[in-house]
């Protein structure tokens, strides 16, 4: 890959440090732990000048991380990821987030049931349940998911940040979902993000269910929502459109 350094820097919340619930109706197990991570992917391009793109998250950062440590139901935990362009030259800035599941680990048994009992829910339903727990700023979930068939057959029916259009792309298995966010600010063609500017927050918080038939399973396990940002060099002979951005930035990052 010619031209191309990449550099990742992970920020990771405290792993040795357990949830604590503090609603009496809910009954979970004692150290267990939600992850929440924010990853940033910089992808250089090394021409006559320096290309660079990160994540920035300053609602996580000072708050967000604290609060995803000890992680309990009704929760509000801020993560409002966005682009910035910390380089010298124009670039096209996509958006990546990975959501992963641990394994499960928890006191439940058997299957979920139509009459209110709480088993160990499929990693589907997992997924599915964190996807719905994304938000943005005015509560509105930020994913809308078709949920047909297998994981890998899932698709997305709306993403509610009209900034962005949104792309998914899946494992083969059932534990991860990937999604491409790519950053147009509500145009038909990818928006063109100068130095020291940013793009607009991709979302603003996760709101984690009260309830134990929502919470139990899902959020008081292992699970990981990664952020990286991607970025290609503006070329002023080539407008890119939203339609073509997936094949733009495969040739341009292999």
């Amino acid at each position: 890959m010619k031209g191309v350094c990449i550099v990742k820097i992970y920020k990771k919340i405290n792993k040795s440090i357990a949830l604590t619930i503090g609603t009496a109706s809910i009954v979970v197990m004692a150290l267990t732990m939600a992850y929440f991570t924010s990853s940033d992917a910089v992808t250089n391009r090394m021409t006559a000048v320096h290309g660079s793109v990160i994540i920035q998250e300053p609602l996580w950062d000072s708050t967000g991380q604290f609060m995803a440590q000890k992680s309990e139901p009704g929760m509000e935990i801020p993560k409002n990821p966005s682009g910035l362009n910390d380089g010298q030259i124009d670039l096209y800035v996509r958006l990546k987030m990975t959501i992963e599941l641990g394994k499960y680990s928890g006191n439940l048994s058997g299957n979920d049931t139509a009459d209110g009992y709480v088993g160990i829910p499929t990693n589907a339903k997992r997924l599915k349940a964190i996807v719905e727990a994304i938000k943005n700023e005015n509560n509105e979930q930020f994913l809308t998911l078709d949920t047909t068939g297998t994981v890998s057959k899932w698709k997305i029916t709306s993403c509610n940040n009209s900034k962005f259009i949104a792309e998914e792309t899946n494992y083969g298995g059932d534990s991860a979902l990937i999604f491409y966010f790519y950053y147009t600010n509500g145009s038909e063609n990818m928006c063109i993000v100068k130095p020291e500017e940013s793009t607009a927050e991709l979302f603003h918080h996760l709101d984690i269910p009260i309830y134990k038939k929502d919470y139990l399973g899902v959020f008081d396990q292992q699970y990981r929502i990664t952020l990286q940002a991607e970025g290609i060099p503006v070329r002023e002979d080539e407008p890119l459109t939203a339609a073509d951005a997936s094949a733009k930035f495969a040739e341009e990052m292999n």
